[in-house]
């Protein structure tokens, strides 16, 4: 591989996006073992969050800033065109966030650090690709740990079932409400 594999994106091509620290990303093609570099020269998506949206972008939130974590940019990248275009930045800066498309086809960004590694954003925001807008789940706020493990459940709330490197409860997200509730209270 031209570049260390830290993200991986499997895309509606076939293809696979990787991106990794600074510039660097590419798209290799599996049925010819090609690369071709897809350089984004705007955000270094080190540590970044991403899914992809109905149309098949990937949406591609926060990442790596020369000083401190946390950055709010967004980047959207085009399987088809292979091209990367700058998307509305989110209210916080995140590092280690993770992104969750929902049923509806919008975005939900959770956790991720701004200013310091342990300083973990605490308000929720929505990517809504129709008004290409963010809001902010100001009542949904939660400290959770870097990289949280998000999944949609069948009644469309979030289920969090953990993080990257620490204990958390078990807990979901109603959108709605914008309130939280312990699945599981165990540690």
């Amino acid at each position: 591989w031209p570049t260390v594999a830290v993200h991986l994106a499997l895309l509606p091509t076939g293809k696979v996006l990787s991106f990794s620290h600074g510039a660097s990303a590419v798209v290799w093609d599996p049925a010819t073992a090609t690369f071709v570099g897809v350089p984004n020269t705007r955000t270094d998506l080190y540590c970044a969050g991403h899914s992809a949206l109905a149309d098949g972008t990937l949406l591609v939130i926060g990442g790596h800033p020369p000083t401190g974590p946390g950055i709010p940019d967004v980047n959207g990248f085009d399987p088809q065109s292979q091209s990367w275009t700058i998307v509305p930045s989110m209210n916080f800066g995140r590092w280690y966030p993770t992104a969750t498309t929902l049923p509806d086809g919008r975005l939900l960004a959770t956790s991720g650090a701004q200013g310091c590694l342990s300083c973990f954003v605490q308000t929720p925001e929505i990517y809504n690709p129709a008004t290409s807008s963010w809001i902010q789940l100001t009542s949904a706020n939660s400290s959770i740990p870097l990289y949280p493990y998000m999944f949609v459940l069948p009644d469309g709330r979030i289920l969090q079932a953990g993080d990257s490197e620490e204990a958390t409860i078990t807990q979901a997200l109603d959108l709605t409400t914008q309130s939280w509730t312990a699945v599981d209270p165990m540690v």
